[in-house]
């Protein structure tokens, strides 16, 4: 962990001149110079899957599966190489409910070089009590193959959520939470690589509400990769009076009347599960980022619409250590 950490910052970060690259569509990439770098390959996330129109007693949804990681420490060569970028898998939204998608794999190949391959999450599963989600697989890295967070299979008689799962970008356990309390309007947590802070163990539901503000073990926002900044599509969402500031967090719930919306999540880190029973309600999972996999909704046999949350696109990383022959 220590020396995969030295690396890192030695590319792109703390202080060294070499700047990360970073790739988010597919092409051919001609490098500009021989380098020794450190290459991270990222697959897709999975979307969450979606109930609706029948009763949260009687399903299961699960969040959709974090892409795999992959991991070399390479002699790049300044010559082209293919570099396949996965599709974050699109969001689930029907009239009765369905499965999440699949998200696609992500690789790099060239010559000299084994070629890295991630795959894509899982989607996520209606009725899923007793099949897991899978994380996407891994294979190739010199470093570490890492296989995306999953999302276990859960016992009887339980009808919930879950989050999505995770990219395990230091070979840790990225899995998305089941929410298996039996109120309405709660969220299921999203797999993240540094683990879910205290507070998520006795206090599944976060609302706007102001008293929760108070609680202690907030979750910890971490930079894996500091130089790369990540646009949160919506850093504040607000309904009413009640308004919550969602960056950098997963696991979070604003409701305000009839809408029920996870709020955004850190990069790399699933998207938080919604589930409830309130006729006429909105229910709008969150979505991942960076490889992370989308949460899921379980929602009443009346409500008026939402979503489930979609993947993350996969991404590649090369952290340059040194440049030039």
């Amino acid at each position: 962990m220590s020396n995969l950490t030295d690396l890192i910052s030695a590319g792109g970060g703390g202080g060294s001149p070499f700047p990360l690259m970073v790739f988010q569509q597919s092409q051919t990439w001609a490098c500009p110079t021989a380098m020794e770098a450190l290459v991270f390959v990222i697959g897709a996330g999975g979307s969450g899957a979606f109930n609706r129109s029948n009763n949260t007693s009687s399903r299961s949804c699960s969040g959709g599966g974090g892409g795999g990681c992959v991991v070399s420490k390479l002699t790049l060569a300044a010559q082209n190489y293919t570099l396949t970028i996965g599709a974050g898998a699109q969001y689930v939204s029907t009239a009765s409910g369905a499965n999440g998608n699949a998200g696609g794999n992500s690789a790099m190949s060239g010559s000299g070089m084994t070629t890295m391959t991630a795959g894509g999450g899982a989607g996520g599963k209606m009725d899923s009590r007793s099949t897991a989600t899978a994380g996407g697989s891994a294979s190739g890295g010199t470093v570490m193959n890492n296989v995306g967070g999953a999302i276990a299979a859960q016992a009887a008689g339980q009808y919930t959520t879950s989050g999505g799962g995770g990219v395990s970008l230091w070979g840790g356990n990225a899995d998305g939470t089941w929410n298996t309390a039996s109120t309405q309007s709660q969220v299921g947590v999203g797999g993240s690589p540094i683990g879910k802070s205290g507070i998520y163990a006795s206090n599944p539901e976060y609302r706007s509400d102001s008293s929760y503000n108070f609680y202690p073990n907030q979750p910890v926002e971490v930079t894996p990769f500091p130089t790369i900044k990540f646009y949160q599509h919506s850093s504040r969402l607000a309904w009413g009076s009640n308004s919550f500031n969602s960056s950098g967090h997963t696991g979070f719930m604003s409701d305000e009347g009839t809408n029920y919306n996870a709020l955004g999540n850190s990069p790399f880190t699933g998207g938080a599960g919604v589930s409830g029973g309130t006729g006429g309600a909105y229910f709008r999972a969150a979505g991942g980022i960076a490889g992370a996999g989308g949460g899921g909704v379980n929602c009443d046999s009346s409500p008026a619409g939402g979503v489930s949350g979609g993947g993350g696109a996969g991404l590649i990383i090369v952290c340059p250590i040194s440049m030039g022959a």
